[in-house]
């Protein structure tokens, strides 16, 4: 439950780009695949971290897989 809630709190733009970092994608990667600039992407990134309570990339991964998050 505790993970949907959070899950559900992502706008559907920064859940592609969870998705795409949990791949491994760099930013810059991620970027151009979403046709944004790499600022943007920072920003979806911080927003993230912010709602998934984690402050890094790894834990960002560390944290879906630890909660089975469909990738």
């Amino acid at each position: 439950p505790e993970t949907a809630a959070r899950l559900a709190r992502l706008t559907g733009r920064e859940r592609q780009v969870f998705d795409l970092l949990c791949r491994g994608v760099r930013s810059a990667a991620v970027a151009e695949e979403l046709g944004v600039s790499g600022n943007t992407v920072r920003n979806y990134v911080s927003s993230l971290y912010k709602k998934l309570g984690v402050h890094s990339r790894a834990e960002l991964i560390v944290w879906a897989k630890r909660h089975d998050v469909p990738i």
